[in-house]
């Protein structure tokens, strides 16, 4: 099971280019990345460029085996695995993008807005969501310390990892906070 998502970036006009993300939409792995390797719509525009995500990563980089994807790179279903009808999509602004979102299934949307400021709204498939975008920076901030609070209860995941995965979400939180 994933956590999905919807990426978007606002355009001046007020509607919203987005793509649907299958992999992991929790503000604490979507954050860091999108705050820090996404900062401009120029650079999301780049991101948005390759249709639907598999799994998101600091660059967009080159076409890739889709069963054994590079670290770092986002991972495409039409460039990657050749599916068609991945493109993204253009929605009439925020409500659409909620809809289009709850439509897909997805349980978080993020979006760059005219601004330039990252923004991140839970969606719920089985209401009407309205608008209701908070500051992307805050919610990870706290999905980061629940991380951090958790991971040692995790006792079915070796120790070794346990820590390994608790010092990127210690340093994933240290860089969060000076962004």
């Amino acid at each position: 099971m994933s956590t999905r998502s919807v990426i978007g970036l606002e355009r001046p006009d007020g509607s919203i280019k987005c793509v649907y993300c299958h992999f992991d939409g929790h503000p604490s792995h979507h954050g860091p990345i999108l705050l820090l390797a996404y900062p401009t719509a120029d650079k999301v525009e780049a991101l948005l460029e390759g249709g639907d995500i598999g799994i998101l990563g600091n660059v967009p980089g080159l076409v890739q085996d889709f069963r054994q994807p590079q670290p770092g790179w986002t991972l495409y279903y039409g460039r990657d695995r050749e599916e068609e009808g991945t493109e993204a999509r253009v929605c009439d602004g925020h409500k659409a993008m909620l809809d289009l979102a709850a439509h897909s299934g997805v349980d978080g949307a993020f979006l760059l807005d005219k601004e330039g400021t990252w923004l991140y709204q839970p969606v719920n498939w089985e209401i009407i969501n309205l608008p209701n975008f908070r500051l992307l920076k805050d919610d990870t901030i706290a999905d980061l310390k629940t991380l951090i609070w958790r991971i040692p209860s995790f006792t079915h995941i070796p120790e070794e990892s346990r820590q390994e995965w608790l010092r990127e979400a210690r340093d994933a939180l240290e860089m969060v906070l000076n962004a």
